[in-house]
């Protein structure tokens, strides 16, 4: 596995440093959101969802990660 060093410049460059310190857990979030949504259009999961507006929500997050070149695994 590669290793790096993340350096800043602290408390100026604290929000930075937030930033990318918690950058994994949000990608995690935002893989459980594609899921639950999945979820539902493929088995009902969720029956008070409408799914014309999930599988366009589906498609905006897939929108935004493919503009950043970003992939759940």
């Amino acid at each position: 596995m590669a290793k790096g060093r993340l350096t800043f410049k602290l408390p100026k460059e604290q929000s930075e440093w937030e930033m990318a310190n918690k950058a994994s857990d949000a990608y995690y979030i935002l893989e459980e959101i594609d899921i639950e949504l999945r979820n539902h259009l493929r088995y009902g999961s969720h029956p008070e969802w409408n799914d014309t507006t999930v599988e366009e929500i589906r498609k905006i997050l897939n929108d935004l990660m493919a503009d950043r070149s970003i992939q759940f695994n």
